[in-house]
């Protein structure tokens, strides 16, 4: 759905949301009033009508949530801002992304994860022939306005949900032209594209342009006020008759520091005194590492010792040049 409709909290609209599988991300530009109707509002409702997404959570919580019909109403939990996950008043782009796999509902907010849920267990995305703005009875419909809907068979990266949002942001912000392919006497491709400052870029090919195939080379490039002239990646010699396509797409920012322990502590460093610090494996405590296959504790297979003191630092992180809200996970 692409123009927009407005409920008044007794109306709704048909939609077919399609075939979904279990892990699916549903995409909406919406604004509403959660303070006016009833005590909670639908979203939307496909025809597993027990599962289902609500602009507001029951009872009147002023905030974005998803339901399963006889089992819990599920609110998000904040990432950092607890205003993030409320039921937007002006135009917002929001996503509901279900990973079928991990059992996790992500709440994406203008481009930027605003919440996660882990409690529901199963959950379905809405599918089939359903409604926006309400239930099939009209009894528990939303006041506000769907301004789009589009449904996605699969758990879209964070990079393509921050494009999405940025797309209907700062509109022409994305649609950036690539202006030259060049490709080198070894068979490597330059490409030259309009870029911006404080833009991320990567490069994807694919053998014929297939939605599955496109395969990620270069990703984190930082854009110039300039066109930027990027080395991308191999492809076929003169003398093969195979092809190959190219796209430039705006992705999140690299992380500052992001590593994983499977080549030991690297430029970590430790400090404090009695149990050590030990990378590898765990046999007890966290059950696998966040990143990789190895961690760093205090004991592998052991309980640290008693008044143990032990300190893990990073390396140096430089955020000059970062504007914006810096988020440190582990």
């Amino acid at each position: 759905m692409r123009e927009a409709t407005t409920f008044d909290g007794t109306d709704s609209r048909e939609f077919d949301f399609g075939a979904l599988s279990d892990s699916a991300t549903l995409e909406f530009i919406v604004e509403g009033d959660s303070m006016e109707g009833g005590m909670s509002g639908y979203l939307a409702v496909g025809e597993n009508a027990g599962d289902n997404l609500r602009f507001e959570q029951w009872q009147d919580t002023a905030e974005l949530g998803f339901t399963r019909l006889g089992v819990a109403d599920y609110l998000f939990e904040p990432e950092n801002d607890p205003e993030a996950v409320m039921s937007p008043q002006a135009a917002t782009h929001v996503v509901f992304r279900w990973d079928a796999d991990e059992a996790v509902m992500a709440l994406f907010i203008n481009g930027v994860l605003a919440g996660t849920n882990t409690d529901a267990g199963e959950f379905t995305l809405p599918m089939g022939l359903g409604s926006l703005g309400n239930n099939a009875s009209n009894s528990e419909g939303m006041i506000g306005t769907i301004h789009r809907v589009v449904a996605y068979n699969e758990a879209l990266p964070d990079d393509a949900i921050l494009n999405h949002a940025l797309a209907f942001l700062e509109p022409g912000s994305t649609n950036f032209e690539i202006r030259e392919i060049v490709r080198s006497i070894d068979g490597t491709v330059a490409l030259s594209w309009d870029s911006a400052p404080g833009r991320f870029y990567a490069i994807e090919t694919s053998p014929d342009l297939s939605p599955g195939l496109w395969m990620r080379g270069i990703s984190g490039i930082a854009g110039e006020a300039e066109p930027s002239t990027l080395t991308s990646a191999s492809v076929p010699t003169a003398d093969d008759e195979s092809m190959a396509y190219f796209r430039v797409v705006q992705v999140a920012p690299p992380a500052l520091l992001e590593t994983s322990f499977d080549n030991g502590l690297e430029d970590w460093t430790v400090s404090g005194n009695g149990t050590a610090w030990e990378v590898g494996v765990p046999t007890m405590g966290p059950e696998a590492a966040h990143n990789g296959q190895a961690v760093a504790v205090t004991g592998l297979g052991t309980s640290f010792e008693d008044g143990t003191r032990a300190a893990l630092q990073t390396p140096i992180i430089d955020p000059s040049g970062v504007t914006g809200t810096l988020q440190l996970e582990f």
